[in-house]
């Protein structure tokens, strides 16, 4: 980082967070992995988190021991550029939601400004280099602060709006922060190739996953271990429709392979659609959204998970997937699309477990052959990719790097 911290000894450090993705309120299916950090980061910090605000959710609380505040940008009805599925994909389901764009940046700088001046923090943890990081740039320059801005790029907003003016906000917001940490090794090389970033000022440190006390296999469920699972939000990135294809080939070759989707998004309408379309309804269920509580069951419950993720036609990709993480902590098999962010997932050996991006075919191919395995040599891959998430990916480790990063004292 550029800046060091000045920190008293025996004082806590004040961290402010910045999310635009973030959960509406307790037991919310919204993405969590921005408030499992701070949960993390609380142990030897206090944190402060800024996150838009939506019907139905208070402008000010405590979750699960986290200050949460939250900006308003328009009427409460109008509220829907941030959650459900992102800023990008709920642009992109209504164009008239970029009319709050403007809105919603004024709205997040004032709301920095006044955090910036209420209390003393000792660093900016800004998640999502645009808009969050270029917002937490522009308040710390109105504040007059030189308080340590350090930015976390999840993805999208790393692949996606590389046109001007945005790839210019993105690059200014990344001269103007003392650090930048990445989800994927992948990531840190678009870092480096498109914004020529310093290397020193890069870091890759993904999101954590409680790989000892929630994502845990169930040994005692292996033997009855049935179905493939998918989990995650129904966008285009996803690739869930060469899944739903895959099922289909599956179904036509005598294979019995009975998928569950778990999550909601714009696309569900689409994808029950075309399961109907393709006679397979009978074996996809579309469960929808559940709180992360019930998450480990799925996984502890299906013979493999499969994310047949893809680029999207704007350029969006996965970060990483944290999905992968929770099924192989889970012991559940992965199948997944070879995309560079998940290489960082998978242990070069179980390399032959990703399948090229939007090919149904070798799709239901490496599905068919992972059913076939017996009972031992699917526990031997579940348990090599395990522990090879347990080496990289426990929130503890992740924690402890944060808290190096963040220059809190541990």
């Amino acid at each position: 980082m550029k800046s060091a911290m000045n920190v008293s000894i025996g004082a806590r450090s004040k961290v402010l967070v910045l999310a635009s993705t973030f959960p509406r309120w307790s037991n919310d299916s919204e993405p969590r992995f921005v408030l499992d950090l701070c949960k993390a980061l609380m142990e030897k910090a206090d944190v402060v988190v800024l996150a838009p605000h939506c019907r139905g959710a208070k402008f000010n609380e405590y979750i699960e021991g986290v200050k949460v505040n939250r900006f308003r940008y328009a009427p409460s009805r109008l509220e829907n550029l941030a959650y459900n599925g992102g800023m990008l994909s709920n642009i992109r389901g209504n164009h008239l939601n970029a009319l709050l764009l403007p809105f919603f940046f004024l709205g997040m700088v004032f709301a920095s400004i006044k955090l910036l001046r209420r209390y003393n923090f000792s660093v900016i943890h800004a998640h999502w280099l645009i808009p969050q990081g270029f917002i937490a740039a522009v308040a710390r320059i109105i504040s007059r602060t030189e308080i340590p801005l350090v930015i976390t790029c999840h993805g999208a907003d790393l692949y996606t709006l590389e046109k001007r003016p945005w790839s210019w906000l993105k690059r200014w917001a990344l001269k103007s922060c003392d650090g930048v940490t990445v989800v994927s090794s992948a990531m840190k090389d678009q870092v480096n190739n498109v914004y020529h970033m310093p290397d020193r000022l890069i870091k890759v440190l993904p999101m954590g996953v409680d790989l000892t006390q929630i994502f845990v296999p169930d040994t005692n469920k292996f033997q009855r271990r049935k179905g493939l699972l998918f989990v995650g939000r129904l966008v285009e990135k996803k690739g869930v429709q060469y899944l739903i294809e895959a099922v289909d080939r599956l179904i036509r070759r005598n294979v019995t392979a009975h998928l569950t989707i778990v999550g909601d998004g714009p696309a569900r309408e689409t994808l029950e659609a075309q399961a109907r379309f393709l006679g397979v309804s009978a074996y996809i269920s579309f469960v929808g959204a559940v709180e992360q509580s019930e998450l480990p069951s799925f996984y502890q419950r299906h013979s493999a998970a499969v994310f047949p993720f893809v680029v999207a036609e704007n350029g969006d990709q996965e970060g990483l997937g944290l999905v992968v993480i929770e099924a192989q902590g889970c012991g559940c098999p992965v199948i997944a699309s070879d995309l560079p962010a998940l290489h960082d997932s998978f242990l070069p050996e179980l390399h032959t477990w990703l399948v090229p991006p939007g090919n149904s075919d070798i799709l239901a191919d490496k599905i068919e052959l992972l059913l076939s395995l017996d009972t031992l040599e699917t526990q031997q891959l579940a348990i090599k990719a395990r522990n090879h998430a347990l080496s990289r990916f426990d929130r503890n480790l992740v924690k402890k790097e944060y808290l190096k990063i963040l220059r809190i004292p541990a």
